[in-house]
């Protein structure tokens, strides 16, 4: 199913939910969208961007008490893996290795790095 895109401010919100264990209140989203993100961000400016992401099917939301907690419907890595193939496509023509090199250009990565990443490519054959 194709969904409508996030919007940059809409996918901070998603990380932060993304990144917790458990369905998130407004006030703790707002809360930790601010801290991690270094946003001041008001309560009623995370509702309208959670009312959106709800809207686009990223998220569930559900009323306990007098509060709504959020759910991610999308997970990080199906996100992730999408924008990276968009992101190949768009910028080296669905050509995945002039996209790798393009990333890799100028960038200094430690033995650990390395060694998973060539565990990767190995792991392709």
């Amino acid at each position: 199913m194709k969904r409508e895109e996030l919007t940059q401010c809409e996918l901070l919100v998603m990380k932060i939910i993304w990144d917790s264990e458990e369905p998130l209140s407004i006030k703790l989203i707002a809360e930790r969208v601010n801290r991690k993100f270094e946003k001041k961000w008001a309560v009623q400016t995370v509702s309208a961007f959670l009312g959106h992401i709800v809207q686009k099917e990223y998220l569930s939301m559900e009323r306990k008490g007098r509060h709504f907690f959020y759910t991610p419907l999308v997970s990080e890595e199906d996100y992730r893996t999408q924008e990276f193939t968009k992101s190949v496509q768009f910028w080296s023509n669905g050509e995945a290795d002039k996209f790798l090199a393009a990333f890799l250009q100028d960038r200094e990565f430690t033995a650990e790095e390395k060694q998973r990443m060539r565990k990767l490519i190995d792991e392709l054959d």
